[in-house]
């Protein structure tokens, strides 16, 4: 079986029933007819009996999930790229909070477990824009949905000054398959998250929305920094913008340091002090862990992620505390 390539039209590509939408710098326009949703695409150029070349306006192409990936060869898709693809990515361009989320999972121990529950579910990474899953090997998940392949030994070893996992060389496998891969470039920010932390989407979308982050497509892109005790970056939650993810990706066999063992502190030295990418501390709202948060254990707070929640019981204990909490928040 395939891996699943999912790609939801973000809703700046959409309007309600019976109004158009323009996006900013297109003709384009999108409409509901009949119930389904459709969207006039620019000027196009199409060829009449083989001979005649005109410009003329595409017609109205219903909008579905498309397994096509955009070219990662230059900032956007290639000219063979799907029309679903193409219509995604630019609704990406004008969205500044949408989300491609992804995890590496294991292929044995409770993960498996845990990512089928939020599948099923739509929480944790289902519930942003895009996202994936990755194992070293082709797993069904449910459905039509399997992991999609990187080729490294998932096997790591404890050591360093605090006994970590010595895990580097597995994520730079990772990241590289993601930027060849190329989803990514279909949202504005990207987030790895462990198949272990209790993560809520709206929760990253509303803190990536802020006018603090409007220009994280600018320069040489922006990262998060999310543990407020370390005042670093902790791995359970990694997110970076889309332009981020494209230096990250161009540059870093050639400047960064891989001799780093653990894979976080090796992405932040590489992102921050090789690349220059800016970081963003804001008000250390996007991970509560044991080393990072002093009430990460409880969930009940307006963090994005909590972590470790190992078993599928606890997983789904903190993530109702912290779905209560949201909704008494709404309530005051």
């Amino acid at each position: 079986m395939l891996p699943t390539f999912h790609m939801e039209i973000s809703s700046y590509a959409m309007t309600p029933a019976g109004s158009d939408i323009e996006l900013p710098g297109t003709p384009s326009k999108c409409r509901e007819k009949k119930q389904h949703w459709y969207c006039c695409c620019g000027i196009a150029r199409l060829v009449v009996l083989g001979a005649v070349v005109a410009l003329a306006l595409v017609g109205c192409a219903r909008l579905q999930r498309s397994s096509a990936a955009p070219s990662t060869a230059d900032s956007g898709p290639s000219s063979s790229t799907s029309l679903e693809t193409m219509l995604a990515y630019q609704a990406a361009r004008f969205n500044p909070a949408s989300l491609f989320c992804f995890s590496l999972m294991l292929p044995w121990g409770p993960e498996r477990k845990l990512i089928q529950w939020q599948l099923t579910h739509e929480k944790s990474i289902f519930a942003c824009n895009e996202w994936a899953v990755y194992s070293n090997a082709t797993l069904e998940l449910g459905g039509s949905v399997s992991t999609r392949v990187v080729h490294t030994n998932l096997e790591c070893p404890i050591g360093g000054k605090w006994h970590t996992r010595l895990n580097t060389p597995i994520f730079i496998k990772l990241w590289k398959q993601v930027f060849q891969d190329g989803q990514f470039r279909l949202a504005a920010w990207t987030a790895k998250v462990d198949p272990d932390a209790v993560f809520v989407a709206s929760r990253l979308r509303g803190v990536v929305a802020t006018t603090a982050l409007a220009k994280a497509q600018e320069g040489r892109g922006m990262f998060f920094d999310n543990c407020e005790y370390k005042q670093s970056l902790h791995g359970a939650l990694e997110v970076l913008s889309r332009k981020a993810l494209e230096v990250y990706g161009d540059e870093s066999k050639d400047k960064c340091d891989a001799r780093i063992m653990q894979e976080d502190v090796y992405l932040r030295s590489c992102l921050l002090y090789k690349l220059k990418v800016a970081n963003f501390q804001g008000d250390w709202k996007i991970l509560a862990e044991e080393y990072c948060y002093w009430d990460w254990k409880t969930c009940q707070n307006d963090h994005v992620a909590f972590h470790p929640f190992k078993t599928l019981e606890a997983y789904k204990e903190c993530l109702t505390s912290a779905e209560e909490h949201s909704t008494a928040q709404l309530l005051l």
